[in-house]
Parts: structure tokens; C-alpha cells; sequence
């Protein structure tokens, strides 16, 4: 490779990181975070008889937007949930009206939190895993905001390596 093509190519991979390292500040940085009255929310909306645990929404009950990838959480995202109180119960609605079984064993999601069982597990009966590891640690300080400068700190020591060269 000749000294021209070898800065273009840094060139090009700075411009490259650049934009990843943007593209990943404002993923992380705009992440939504577990709001602890959203099962509450859904319990009296539904008028269910057990407040459901954040595991129905968060991977595992462990909050943070990046978390949110159940079945349940990605249906109510289809049926429009987009992070308020208000989008939570249209989109509730609208999944009791389509009949949304999302872990498919023939009982609606809506049904199933009504009768305080999971609308992720096909296993009929199957309770939601204890709401003291998800929704109940939402009031910590989030920690959200540490990867976008890990990632600007990651862009800066591969440019100056790549300068070195």
C-alpha cells in the first residue's frame, strides 16, 4: 500500500468510526429506562388480579431499553407502546381487540395478565418471574449514559494509532 492510499484509507476509517461512535452515543444516550408504575398501570387498566412483573416486558426483569426484547414487550411496540403511560394502555386495548397471543399457546396476552400468568411462556399457568429484580430497582440512578463516551474514548485511541502508522 503507497502513503497515498494508506492516509486514505485512515481517512476512511476515521470517518467510519466517527459515525458509528454518533450512531452509538445516540442509541445509548436516548434509552428508555423501566418506569416502575408501568405494571401497575397495566394490573389496573386490566383490572388483573396480580401486578405483573417487569419480566414480561425486560429480558430476564432486568430494566433498560435495551432490555426490553420479550415477545409481550415487541407486540406492545407493534401496537404502538412508545414509552408513556398513555401508549401503554392504547396499545393494550388494541392488543386485547386483535386477540395478540404472542407465546402462541391459545390464551390472548391480555387474558393471561388478567389472570396474572406470562404472556411470554406457551407453558399454561406459567407466573412471571419476581417483580424485586426488575421494576423495583427503576428508582437507582441509571448508568445508561457510559457508553456513548467509551465509545468517543474507543474512536480517539484508534485514530491516534492509526496516525502513528
Amino acid at each position: 500500500m503507497n502513503p497515498t492510499s494508506s492516509s486514505r484509507w485512515n481517512l476512511r476509517l476515521g470517518r467510519a468510526l466517527a459515525g458509528l461512535a454518533f450512531a452509538g452515543a445516540g442509541l445509548f444516550g436516548a434509552v428508555a429506562q423501566a418506569r416502575p408504575e408501568f405494571p401497575s398501570d397495566i394490573a389496573r387498566h386490566l383490572s388483573a388480579t396480580v401486578v405483573p412483573a417487569c419480566s414480561i416486558c425486560h429480558l430476564e426483569g432486568k430494566i433498560g431499553g435495551i432490555t426490553v426484547v420479550t415477545p409481550f414487550a415487541l407486540a406492545l411496540r407493534a401496537h404502538g407502546f412508545s414509552s408513556s403511560s398513555d401508549s401503554l394502555v392504547t396499545a393494550l386495548d388494541q392488543m386485547a381487540t386483535d386477540g395478540t397471543d404472542t407465546d402462541g399457546d391459545g390464551v390472548s396476552d391480555v387474558e393471561e395478565l388478567r389472570a396474572g400468568t406470562d404472556p411470554n411462556s406457551p407453558v399454561p399457568g406459567a407466573t412471571t418471574a419476581d417483580p424485586s429484580y426488575g421494576c423495583a430497582v427503576a428508582a437507582r440512578p441509571s448508568r445508561a449514559g457510559w457508553p456513548a463516551p467509551a465509545l468517543l474514548l474507543a474512536l480517539a485511541a484508534v485514530r491516534r494509532r492509526a496516525r502513528r502508522r
